[in-house]
């Protein structure tokens, strides 16, 4: 049955969770059905979607499990978690768990994805406090004029993941934070300046001009700014080697 509880809105926009470790508000994210986790770096945003299996911690981590998925959470880099209501994008108003850094910033975000009620109550008995709204370190507005070229580094491995079928595992690495996905590429759309990879399990999406090329090394394809520096984004496929 489709959980259809609205989600309370008499309270503050943002609270911080004060009443439970980071590490253990993570841990109960399988209890929470159908889940997207979302990080990004230098734009790039990766995106899984679907039910938490479970967590599981280990000395200082914490390994998040889903069919297809999995991130690798240095518990050591959270400070404390925002449940945010603020809409991530234009016309979202879905409620969000933010983890955040040591430094306040948003290291990746929990949104549910089906009904409210079940994600609420999972939080009741947390204690909470008002808080700001975390610093979002959103990439680039879309622009329905911003293009991509057909040159652009950021399409020619999709190109070759499309046209092979291959599987392919994508990672987004950040300091305290690693996510994958593997699968099959079906195809990408290019639209208002974004390269988007979409499936029922995972979006990623990469801004024009992000990716000035893609270096090969013993962890596959990993993309290089046009600074000279990683993005945090790999691909790793038999069809790349």
């Amino acid at each position: 049955m489709t959980d259809l509880t609205p989600f309370p809105a008499s309270r503050p926009p943002c609270e911080r969770l004060d009443g439970m470790p980071p590490g253990i508000v993570l841990s109960r994210l399988a209890g929470m059905g159908r889940m997207r986790i979302t990080a990004s770096s230098a734009g790039v945003i990766h995106e899984r979607i679907g039910p938490v299996d479970r967590v599981v911690r280990s000395g200082g981590t914490a390994r998040i499990e889903g069919a297809g998925h999995a991130a690798i959470v240095d518990l050591a880099a959270l400070s404390t978690v925002v449940l945010d209501r603020g809409p991530p994008w234009p016309g979202a108003a879905r409620p969000r768990l933010d983890f955040l850094d040591i430094r306040g910033e948003r290291l990746f975000s929990a949104m549910p994805m089906g009904g409210l009620g079940r994600f609420e109550r999972t939080l009741a008995r947390i204690s909470r406090t008002p808080a700001h709204a975390p610093a979002r370190s959103l990439p680039a507005r879309r622009d329905s004029l911003r293009t991509m070229t057909p040159e652009d580094s950021a399409r020619h491995p999709f190109c070759r993941l499309c046209a092979t079928g291959a599987k392919v595992m994508i990672t987004l690495d950040r300091i305290g934070l690693r996510q994958n996905w593997h699968g099959r590429i079906d195809g990408f759309t290019v639209t208002m300046g974004y390269l988007t990879v979409e499936s029922p399990d995972f979006r990623l999406h990469i801004p024009a001009e992000a990716i000035a090329r893609w270096q090969t090394g013993p962890r596959g394809l990993a993309a290089i700014g046009p600074e000279g520096r990683p993005l945090g984004l790999t691909l790793i496929s038999a069809s790349l080697a």
